[in-house]
């Protein structure tokens, strides 16, 4: 009753259709169908499931032309170090990756192996 990597569309239909809320959950590919009861415990680990996640900062000031300092990325109470490593793309399209925290509580360092574009770094003056 099912085909393997057919596309899919899921709708919540228990959303009246009178709301101005989009009834469309999600769509895809059909990878896996659970037929097995006890799938929540025996088999739904086998699906790799994830969020992608996006936070804005701002641009402090240029460090050199491979490092610049954030901010406005953290609240006070989080541990930047869970952070470091992690890819930052600034507005003007460099990427780099968080190194750790700088200076003050909320503010961050990030490495940016291309350096900085020429543009950008007119930008800082």
């Amino acid at each position: 009753w099912y085909q393997r990597r057919v596309r899919v569309i899921i709708s919540r239909l228990d959303m009246d259709i009178n709301t101005p809320a989009c009834r469309l959950a999600f769509h895809g590919t059909l990878q896996y169908v659970f037929t097995n009861p006890g799938y929540q415990e025996e088999e739904l680990e086998k699906l790799k499931i994830f969020k992608f996640k996006t936070k804005e900062g701002v641009v402090e000031r240029m460090n050199d032309e491979y490092t610049v300092i954030g901010k406005e990325l953290f609240k006070k109470e989080t541990s930047i170090e869970l952070f470091c490593g992690l890819q930052v793309q600034l507005s003007t399209g460099e990427t780099g990756k968080i190194e750790g925290s700088f200076g003050r509580v909320e503010s961050f360092k990030v490495y940016l192996s291309d350096g900085l574009l020429a543009r950008t770094k007119r930008n800082f003056g």
